[in-house]
């Protein structure tokens, strides 16, 4: 191993001459990065491009000086760029191949300094090579570090605001549905997730002590137009809506069915703007399942059982009116005769 006051001798000999040539070489790697890279070009502006990895540049000599004597590595100028990266949304691949690209011109610009300033210490700066990549190292694991918390908090946000939305479709919790169908709230949810705000839904209520293993989670629209699952996890139920795209009900009914779980799922509807009745319907069918059974009951064809349900399923069910109003709606939802 190279000692380090040598080390410390050539980079501080070099370190000048060294830095005059860092701004040509990070104007000419930003350049060749946009047009090499379509992420880069439409996500960072040139200057700033060119700005930031002449800094990293700088920040990589100055890394290898206090490795040389010993003083720790500055890794906050490698924070920030993974954080900022990560909010313009840069591939975090694109970001790291940046710095690996620096590294091999920087170290081509240090053998070319050191030949013309003092050609005899060539020999004494080849095992500087080491180094050098182990502080690209360092710096490429502070930028991925970075960007990885950039993409964990964001997440988060999405999924708070996700379950959120799932909440007011689907009237769960704390859920607000303004008088008049929320319209506004129901195109807001529809952008947000993705899903039309007129199609063929229905939910699913399962019955759960904990997250059902092994249950589909949410995996995206499916490249052909079969159904998919948007999952809501309570204390001890899950709630999912169901998109159906072209299938008919009894695919999810089967795959809920293959998971042996016991679930309720309500009748198809038409809207997002439906599915809070869904939802309702889907617990009365829920609550039709024998007790202890693992069993998945599609409201339609429950329907008896379900109406002796529906008496009892809401807040004041013990009055005569209650009672009414419930079977009513049990039997305007499923379109049967009352």
């Amino acid at each position: 191993m190279l000692d380090r006051d040598t080390t410390s001798h050539i980079l501080t000999a070099v370190a000048e001459p060294l830095s005059d040539r860092l701004p040509a070489i990070a104007t000419g790697l930003s350049e060749r990065i946009r047009t090499e890279d379509a992420a880069y070009a439409a996500l960072v502006a040139p200057a700033e491009l060119r700005d930031t990895i002449l800094r990293n540049l700088r920040q990589t000599v100055a890394s290898m000086l206090d490795r040389s004597r010993d003083q720790p590595i500055d890794l906050s100028d490698a924070t920030w760029t993974g954080r900022t990266r990560a909010g313009q949304g840069l591939p975090l691949a694109s970001l790291q191949d940046a710095y690996r690209r620096g590294c091999r011109l920087l170290w081509e610009a240090m053998i070319e300094t050191v030949a013309e300033k003092d050609p005899a210490s060539l020999p004494d700066l080849l095992p500087c090579v080491g180094d050098l990549w182990d502080i690209v190292d360092l710096l490429i694991g502070a930028v991925t570090e970075a960007y990885q918390a950039v993409e964990s908090e964001r997440l988060a946000r999405d999924g708070e605001r996700r379950n959120a939305v799932l909440d007011v479709l689907l009237g769960g919790p704390g859920a607000v549905f303004p008088a008049g169908g929320g319209a506004g709230l129901v195109a807001e949810a529809s952008a947000f997730l993705g899903l039309p705000e007129r199609a063929r839904y229905a939910v699913a209520v399962v019955r759960s002590v904990t997250p059902i293993a092994g249950l589909p989670r949410d995996r995206g629209h499916p490249a052909a137009n079969g159904f998919h699952i948007l999952w809501r996890i309570r204390a001890d139920h899950e709630v999912g809506l169901i998109s159906l795209g072209a299938d008919p009900l009894t695919e999810p009914a089967r795959l809920l069915q293959e998971h042996g779980v016991a679930a309720g799922i309500s009748p198809v509807v038409g809207s997002l703007a439906e599915l809070a009745r869904a939802r309702w319907l889907a617990e009365i069918a829920l609550q039709t399942c024998a007790p202890g059974a693992d069993e998945v009951v599609v409201l339609d064809r429950r329907l008896p059982a379900a109406l002796v349900a529906a008496q009892s399923d809401r807040p004041h069910g013990s009055t005569r009116t209650a009672r009414r109003q419930a079977r009513r709606r049990c039997c305007t939802a499923t379109a049967t005769p009352c």
